[in-house]
């Protein structure tokens, strides 16, 4: 018999002779429900349903047993026992006659659930890998998936709980870096740690974390709370120190008092760059050097010791300027500036004893006339202390008892003078004049700056640029006062008019600068939204902005119409469609477009959003226009309409009994999924797209724009989900980007005075706010109607800035837009095979537990000849195909996901690219489930040059069961063979069913269920005469391991390597031995006392091993007789076994000598 399901729950079982923790748990179901079925296993054979007997058998450990009551499974029993469970039941829904299932809501009271004895999730996947807890939710619709009452199956899920004493401290993983690392760079920006506690938690009050040349770091540190414990991230502030030993220590406790100490050391790399400086560290009085002087640069990177003859030496200095400091205790700490410029350098440094103590004196005089100042202040500041003096009629000063060694500041001031500073070290009496220079006479620079058409004209900013700035009053007054003689540049500025700007020039008289600036009309402002790409493409930068004076548009819509579908929804099942909208901020509305098919839809509602399903309308519009896109165009502009949050798009027809028919566009992303409703009358009630289509919809929303003005009326906003769906979590956060998406016809401007008629765009390799400014380019001329550029003309690597102006009627210019700035990467390096990983992060491989393109690169790696010594590589993940210059590789491997058909292939010369290859290539693979189709659809002829043809597009999940080897030669066979492929997992999910048109089928799926189209091609080959092409449209992943050739996935995949030119071994005959003798070297090398030599035999020989000197004399003789095959290690200790004595330094030859082969090697002895 046929069966179905529906959802079910459970408690309390008491027998005889059997003591268990008991539960019981009843479920509701609607009236008039069919009879549903409930076991633990998939097809609920294993069940006990109203075909069976009147009482379930009798109880046995581990049995799950149920009551039937009116032909209905309510009530599910099960004994519980000390460990978790972690069987899964499969509830199967309604079942009966063709057309008769209908949705279904299946209710249970929280409450009741056993909650001392464990948890109950239920999910829509056997792997539980979605899983809900049933105490979060108190029921569950389903929908029935077609009109013969067919449904999925609900997995319901019991995990026990197991109380245990806490008696274990916390624990830490996921260090960074690794512990026991080496080599780790001095610049890291952070190290962290996860502190995780299983059992009570981790009191964040007790963690104490210590590091290395920074003592105590607790307080500094960021705490994440995560599942268990804690996330703690350490910002490292400065660079560490080269080849150092860096520990951290955490102290920690858990909630029941059990404490812990954990730590992780690594060691950082070393200084290999760079120059050297070295020299002597010498007492200034005595002249002898200074043992255990500390010498070290004012970051700490460049450290090093005198040593015991005052010698020292640092290693790895850039060039630049560097500040060093030399310290000994008892002595005053030399500071010197050293230069390092492409060379090493000798610097010495000269320390003075503590106790010495120097004088400064001096004079201080006028600048101007040389006259001595009385009355200047003359200070000397060093670390620890500080004198003054006030200098006599004479103009002279003096210090006494300054510390000799040590960095002193002097300033000299005086009234009308402008101070002077000297900052040095001195070993003896100094004499130091100062000449002041008087201070300048101070200028002003006022004036009014008035507002056109305004009686108020304060708010104006003016400003000398990066000097002073003031705002003006109500009269427009501003002013500047104690200016000194320069150059400034002048600024005025006001939201809403012109700029006014000027550079001036004071010398001796104060100055006036009065201007009116002009009103701008709304309708002249520069262009929005200007976006450069950022590491995007591979030399090029693609530009993008939107025009001045638009309405935003808040759109789940990604102007890709390529996957859409006409979906007809009849009103006795539903009867409306909608999207959940939000906004930032209040905003007008100005008309909502919806996708239908149908211009006859006659009904659009804005709807308040009550926190879980539409709420009162706001505003409802039955008149709708049809645009030349097939959008229906519901004005509300007329209205006065303000939205502000959440808010919700009802569409629905406008009479009862007529059909709907909605655009669902795919936006390949499950974000939105949550967002898109239909209402569903048979339950009235809101349902999401998802919840009452399944999981095949997922990535599918309404094609529904709405369009709003906001405030500057220039942004354009595209709205990310914002999950309302379980209100047990917080969703305050909104999270919005701008994209550009052109209004085809946008409603009238507030003002239009003038035409818009182009966009001129500058480019310059620094920040400029002008495009007057020096070094601006003007890049491209483009007309109204464009809203991007691709600027071909860049350096990879480079930084580039962007700015664009709107042009009026030909002739008048806007101010320039923000700036923003764009880079280009440089292509990808050749390699000899490249592997693109364009599967979009899905696990293909294994039934969808493993990744493809690793499982493919592994095979790769292990099974063809030589690629050790090959150069793969792999893309980064959905990589654009324009990064990489094919041309530059022998072999392509293409891995595609089946989620999206969508490939990254953006541009025509993409396509030429693949041509090229195919054409002068040494071999080509792709596959995927979906690319036949989209190839068909996209670039038709590339498919043909393939050599294969489109067939259909398997839209379901479960086309492929196994394949057989319909050309077995092709893999050396004489007859055919099967091979099982991995049915109804994501690797099976709409496969397409392909054709060879120039090529040959090699491997099609099964003839009987489930049945193909045409005979199930699934693989293809063809030679091309240049290039060898392997379309797949299944993934070798996932075909079954296998025990015996050929019937093993290593068969197939190593015959598709080598019918690509790839040579790959005897998987079943790897040789053992090595068919050559070989010298395999001697460690160390070079040595100074002892090395060893290794050589390895294939077959058991008379060897001779010898040391022959520079001149080909034979020093020594290791060895000569007959050795059995394998691996043998010889020493050799530097002695001349011919004349008994030790060698010199120098190079030596080894000598391997066997009846077919004499081997060398070279060996360096350092003495």
């Amino acid at each position: 018999m046929r069966k179905s399901m529906w959802l079910g729950l459970i408690m309390m079982l008491l027998l005889p002779g059997f003591l268990f923790a008991q539960w019981t748990f009843d479920i509701e179901h609607p009236p008039d429900s069919l009879p549903r079925v409930f076991g633990t296993n998939e097809s609920a054979l294993e069940c006990f349903d109203p075909l069976d007997a009147g009482f379930p058998p009798f109880p046995m450990e581990f049995i799950y047993y149920f009551v039937i009551e009116d032909t209905l499974v309510n009530t599910l029993w099960k004994d519980i026992r000390p460990v978790a469970d972690t069987v899964v039941w499969f509830l199967l829904g309604a079942w009966g006659t063709p057309g008769d299932a209908e949705p279904e809501k299946i209710v249970w009271e929280i409450s009741e659930l056993p909650q001392d004895y464990g948890f109950f999730y239920f999910d829509t996947l056997p792997d539980m890998s979605t899983k809900t807890n049933m105490s979060s939710v108190d029921s569950f619709i389903f929908f029935p998936s077609d009109p013969y009452g067919t449904s999925d199956t609900l997995y319901i899920q019991f995990i026990a709980r197991v109380d245990t004493v806490d008696s274990f401290p916390p624990y830490a993983e996921n260090w960074y870096p690794e512990c026991g690392s080496e080599e780790v760079p001095v610049d890291i920006d952070s190290i962290s740690v996860d502190i995780l506690d299983a059992h009570s938690g981790v009191d964040s009050a007790s963690i104490t974390i210590t590091l290395t040349g920074f003592g105590d770091i607790t307080f500094m540190a960021d705490f994440t709370a995560i599942a268990g414990g804690y996330h703690i991230k350490f910002d490292i502030p400065i660079t560490l120190p080269y080849d150092s030993d860096i520990a951290l220590q955490i102290s920690a406790s858990d909630n029941e008092d059990n404490s812990t100490l954990l730590s992780c050391a690594w060691h950082t790399e070393s200084a290999i760059t760079g120059w050297t400086m070295s020299g002597y560290v010498y007492d200034s009085l005595t002249m002898e050097t200074i043992s255990g002087t500390a010498i070290s640069d004012d970051s700490l990177i460049y450290t090093a010791l005198s040593n015991d003859s005052g010698f020292y030496s640092i290693t790895g200095i850039n060039n630049g300027i560097h500040i060093f400091s030399a310290y000994k205790e008892g002595y005053g700490t030399a500071i010197d500036t050293i230069v390092i410029a492409d060379s090493n350098i000798t610097h010495h440094f000269y320390l003075l004893p503590a106790e010495t103590t120097i004088t400064l004196s001096g004079t201080v005089y006028d600048g101007t006339t040389d006259e001595p100042i009385e009355g200047a202040v003359v200070i000397s500041t060093w670390v620890t202390g500080s004198v003054s003096d006030t200098t006599d009629s004479s103009g002279e000063y003096e210090h006494t008892d300054l510390p000799g060694g040590e960095m002193i500041l002097t300033t000299a001031s005086a009234e009308g003078y402008i101070p002077d500073t000297t900052y040095d070290s001195y070993i003896s009496d100094e004499v130091i004049d100062f000449y002041l220079s008087p201070t300048t006479t101070e200028f002003t620079v006022s004036g009014i700056i008035t507002l056109e058409d305004e009686t108020d004209h304060s708010g104006t900013i003016v400003m000398l640029v990066d000097v002073i700035a003031d705002t003006t009053n109500a009269s427009g007054n501003y002013e500047f006062t104690e200016l000194e003689p320069d150059t400034y540049e002048f600024v005025a500025f006001h939201d809403g008019f012109e700029t006014y700007d000027t550079t001036i020039v004071i010398e001796d008289s104060d100055i006036e600068i009065s201007t009116e600036l002009a009103e701008i009309p709304s309708g002249e402002g520069p262009p929005a939204n200007v976006e450069a790409g950022d590491d995007e493409f591979a030399d090029l930068i693609h530009l993008t902005w939107d025009p001045p004076g638009e309405y935003s548009v808040i759109t789940y819509d990604d102007d890709d119409l390529t996957n859409s579908y006409i979906i007809p929804l009849t009103t006795d099942i539903i009867t409306n469609i909608g999207v959940l909208y939000d906004v930032p901020t209040p905003s007008t509305l100005a008309k909502i477009e919806v996708g239908y098919y149908r211009e006859h839809i006659g009904r659009c509602a804005v709807r308040n959003w009550d926190g879980g399903s539409p709420g009162t309308n706001i505003a409802v519009e039955y008149n709708a226009t049809l645009t030349a896109d097939n959008m229906l165009t519901f004005d509300f502009s007329g209205e006065d309409i303000t939205l502000d949050g959440e808010f919700f798009v009802d569409f629905s027809v406008a009479f009862a009994g007529d059909t709907i028919f909605p655009i669902a566009d795919s936006v390949y992303t499950g974000e939105y999924d949550d967002y898109t409703y239909i209402y569903v009358s048979s339950v009235s009630s809101w349902m999401t797209l998802l919840a009452a289509a399944g999981d095949a919809w997922s990535g599918f929303v309404w094609l529904v724009r709405v369009y709003v003005e906001s405030e500057g009326g220039d942004t354009l906003v595209r709205l990310l989900p914002k999950s309302i769906v379980n209100t047990d979590f917080d969703f305050d956060e909104i999270s919005i980007e701008t994209s550009l998406i052109p209004v085809e016809n946008p409603l009238s401007r507030s003002l239009e005075t003038m035409e818009l008629t182009g966009f001129n765009i500058y480019r310059a390799e620094s920040y400029f706010d002008s495009p007057d400014s020096p070094y601006v380019e003007l890049l491209y001329a483009a007309s109204a109607e464009e809203y991007e550029y691709w600027d071909v003309d860049v350096e990879p690597e480079t930084e580039y800035f962007y700015g664009i102006t709107a042009i009026y009627d030909d002739t008048l210019e806007s101010e320039l837009s923000l700036v923003d700035t764009g880079r280009a990467i440089d292509f990808k390096p050749s390699a000899d095979i490249l592997v693109l990983d364009w599967d979009h992060g899905q696990m293909l491989a294994e039934g969808g537990t493993a990744d493809e393109v690793a499982t493919i690169t592994d095979m790769i790696s292990e099974f063809v000849v030589g690629a050790d010594t090959m150069d793969i590589l792999v893309s980064e993940q959905d990589e654009y195909l324009q990064h990489f210059m094919l041309d530059n590789y022998n072999w392509v491997f293409i891995v595609a996901g089946n989620s999206s058909p969508s490939l990254p292939i953006m541009f025509h010369s993409d396509t030429a690219e693949i041509w090229s290859f195919l054409s002068s290539g040494e071999g080509f693979f792709i596959e995927g489930t979906d690319v036949a189709y989209y190839f068909d659809y996209m670039f038709s002829d590339i498919l043909d040059g393939m050599g294969v043809s489109f067939v259909d597009d398997g839209y379901d999940t479960a086309n492929v069961n196994y394949l057989t080897a319909v050309e077995p030669e092709f893999f050396g066979e004489t007859e055919t063979f099967d091979v099982d492929y991995a049915l109804g997992t994501v690797a099976d999910y709409s496969v397409d069913e392909i054709s060879p048109t120039t090529g040959i089928a090699i491997l099609n799926s099964q003839t009987d269920d489930p049945t193909p189209v045409e005979d199930g091609t699934r693989l293809t080959y063809y030679d091309n005469g240049t290039c060898k092409i392997v379309f797949s449209s299944i993934y070798i992943g996932s075909i079954a391991e296998g025990t015996t050739s050929p019937e093993t996935r290593v068969d197939i995949f190593t015959t598709i390597l080598d019918s690509l030119g790839l040579t790959t071994s005897d998987i079943a005959e790897k040789p053992t031995k090595p068919e050559m003798p070989a010298l395999l070297g001697n460690i160390p090398n070079p040595f100074n006392a002892t090395t060893t030599i290794e050589f390895r035999l294939p077959v058991g020989e008379k060897v001779k091993l010898e040391v022959l000197d520079i001149t080909g004399r034979i020093v020594a003789t290791l060895v000569d007789e007959e050795l059995p095959a394998g691996t043998h290690q010889v020493i050799w200790d530097g002695t001349s076994t011919t004349e008994n004595k030790e060698m010199p330094s120098g190079i030596y030859t080894c000598r391997l000598i066997t009846q077919n082969a004499v081997i060398t090697d070279k060996m360096s002895l350092i003495k």
